[in-house]
């Protein structure tokens, strides 16, 4: 009634302004009204209303596309929330279970794979799911090279080049989401639809009341985009905001001891590290790449930088997917032998290296300024000359990797699959899967063990080939490794059943909210 009043109110004073006022002042008036009345009519959600989950995010996401999609802020607002895979992992441990498919069967030692499809699946347009769209979807993804043949409406079979045991696994991902494309619009199956885009700003899902799984219990969730981590706490604390994820660990000591907060933390899902530019000398050396790691004293970055929530890497995998948790890394301190080395290369030159920072808090890195004076800090004192460029945003650090402008790029990976052989694959671009990153640094023996590990059943003989391209990896040497960090999200002791997992990934249509 309210909002009726505004409309009515508006279009008399602009039809004053038009009888009374000459061309400028009534153009003046009818901007003034416009925005006074899309004010008030702009709807306003506080954590207290039941029907609405505000969440505050620290980036912005970049696209609707699932193709396109690759910073972890766009893949915690879609996946599995508006678009749903064939399979995913399970909440609370390693096992794939079904989503879009209900079973499935593997032939000729993982060369064929075949699913049968969920019958009561509709798209958010209302149109069911059927084989042909699993085809459609997965066409679309640039570099996937397998044969599809619907067996019917609702069973597809998957004829691969070689063999692959853990193909089921890739398909967790997000590129292998299905979905509808129609015109401009791209509908999915999952439990929410998207409502509003306005990225910069919040992005709003709705609730998909035709959703073939549990149904959501909150039928709104308001996604605030671009805050930071400060701000989010305080307006947690205004319940203002439900829940936020992530928060740096400097904020865990003083929210462990408030009222009305829960906090979730969970251990090294995650590896930061510096991405070195190998086709730019000296640093196509595996030598002065070595170098670099030795002079930069990871345990001090995890104490000022993480607060002592994290640990060094060891080597190339988290200790979720069955990285090392202890014992010496193979690339530790030793700032004299790196310094030496250092400047036995540059030679007194006047080389300076480009460093290009994040823009904001991520996962792997939840303060990133601080981590970048640190890392420089180092560098410097091994002799180092360096110029530091500060990004604002995921797509300016994305244009340094495309144009190739940069010597050192501080960068992370969360794990968005617990298979080890996605997460390779992924980083590096092996095989059929295009790499996230623009990777310089490519080894044939290294693609080839990972590749191998693909092929095969037997985990001890997977993590054999694994062991020695890490080897490769650590000997090449083509990033400074720095830690796995831990994650910590909070939330509002009024939310039950929320789950912080190693893919970023939220499962709204769980929580609950009291």
């Amino acid at each position: 009634m309210f909002c009726h009043f505004i409309c009515i109110f508006s279009q008399v004073l602009i039809a004053r302004a038009d009888a009374n006022m000459n061309a400028c002042m009534k153009k003046f008036v009818k901007i003034i009204i416009c925005v006074f009345s899309a004010f008030l009519l702009t709807p306003v959600t506080a954590s207290g209303e039941a029907g609405v989950l505000n969440i505050s995010v620290p980036g912005i996401p970049t696209t609707r596309d699932p193709i396109r999609m690759d910073d972890v802020v766009t893949s915690s607002v879609f996946r599995g929330n508006v678009y749903e895979t064939l399979v995913r992992f399970g909440l609370e441990n390693p096992v794939i279970e079904p989503v879009l498919a209900t079973d499935w069967e593997v032939e000729q030692a993982g060369k064929v794979w075949i699913f049968n499809l969920r019958r009561d699946v509709t798209f958010h347009d209302g149109t069911p799911l059927t084989a042909s769209d699993v085809i459609d979807s997965f066409g679309r993804i640039p570099g996937f090279n397998a044969e599809i043949v619907a067996e019917g409406d609702h069973r597809v079979k998957f004829i691969l080049p070689r063999k692959a045991t853990g193909f089921v696994k890739r398909l967790t991902v997000m590129d292998f989401v299905v979905v509808r494309y129609q015109e401009r619009d791209i509908f999915g199956t999952g439990p929410y639809t998207l409502a509003q885009w306005q990225p910069e700003q919040r992005v709003v899902l709705k609730a998909y009341h035709s959703y073939w799984g549990n149904n959501p219990d909150i039928p709104r969730v308001v996604f605030h985009c671009g805050m930071d981590a400060t701000e989010s706490v305080r307006m947690i604390r205004a319940d203002s905001i439900d829940l936020r994820t992530p928060i740096p660990p400097s904020m865990v000591g003083d929210l462990s001891r408030a009222s009305g907060i829960k906090i979730s933390r969970l251990e090294g899902a995650n590896i930061s590290f510096v991405h070195i530019n190998v086709n730019n000398p000296p640093l196509d050396s595996p030598e002065f790449r070595k170098a670099l790691n030795y002079v930069i004293r990871k345990k001090k970055i995890i104490r000022d930088v993480l607060y002592g929530y994290g640990i060094e890497c060891r080597g190339l995998f988290p200790p979720v997917l069955g990285g090392k948790k202890e014992g010496e890394p193979v690339l530790g301190y030793d700032p004299a032998r790196g310094s030496r080395i250092i400047q036995n290369h540059l030679q007194d030159s006047s080389r300076v290296f480009k460093v290009i920072g994040l823009p904001f808090e991520r996962p792997y890195c939840p303060e990133p300024d601080t981590a970048a004076r640190l890392i420089g800090g180092y560098l410097r004192g091994a002799g180092m000359k360096l110029e530091y460029h500060k990004t604002h945003s995921m797509k300016e650090l994305l244009d340094y990797l495309a144009r190739d402008d940069y010597d050192l790029i501080i960068l992370g990976w969360i794990i968005n699959s617990r298979s080890p052989e996605n997460y390779l694959a992924e980083i590096f671009g092996l095989g059929d899967t295009k790499s996230l990153f623009k990777i310089h640094w490519r080894n044939d023996s290294f693609e080839r063990l990972v590749l191998s590990a693909r092929k095969t059943v037997s985990i001890r003989k997977q993590w054999e080939y694994y062991s020695r391209a890490e080897e490769i990896f650590l000997e090449e040497c083509p990033w400074i490794l720095l830690a796995h960090t831990d994650k910590f999200g909070i939330y509002r002791d009024d939310l039950e059943d929320v789950y912080f997992l190693p893919s970023g990934e939220l499962r709204l249509n769980l929580i609950k909210k009291k």
